[in-house]
Order: structure tokens, then C-alpha cells, then sequence
């Protein structure tokens, strides 16, 4: 018997919220009076994890201070280490 639900998984509404509360942590570290120019943060990636500072994004991407691109879409977690 096939299930009409149309609401997703949970998994996929995990995933859709996991995506917007990156997003705004993201926002948040840029907006937060300890920002200057750079932000020196734990990123957890798909891959991994990394202690690096960030000093901008833009296109989708996380600018860090060695200009390395983080695509915004690896990121499952990020804490600003103040």
C-alpha cells in the first residue's frame, strides 16, 4: 500500500532545517560585534572537521583568511571559537 504523504521524510526535513540554521549561524558569526575582518571558527564538513578563520562568503562559498573556498553545502556545523 503506497503512503500519500507528501510532507518528506524526516530526514529530508533534517536536512531542509540543518541547511537554514547553517545558513544562519553563518549570519550570525558576520553579525556578531567579536567580528572584525576575520572569525576564527570550528567547521565540522561532510568529510572532516577544521579550525581555520573565516573572513567572508559569498556565492555560496566560506572565504577563509588563506583564500580557500568551503562551499557552504559541506558545512554540517560551524562554531565561532571566541
Amino acid at each position: 500500500m503506497e503512503s500519500n504523504d507528501t510532507r518528506g521524510s524526516s530526514r529530508d526535513r533534517e536536512i531542509r532545517y540543518s541547511s537554514v540554521s547553517i545558513e544562519k549561524k553563518i549570519d550570525d558569526i558576520f553579525n556578531s560585534p567579536d567580528y572584525v575582518y576575520k572569525a576564527d571558527v570550528n567547521i565540522t564538513l561532510k568529510n572532516g572537521s577544521k579550525k581555520t578563520q573565516i573572513i567572508g562568503h559569498n556565492n555560496g562559498y566560506l572565504i577563509t583568511i588563506n583564500n580557500e573556498l568551503i562551499p557552504i553545502s559541506e558545512v554540517e556545523d560551524i562554531n565561532f571559537l571566541q
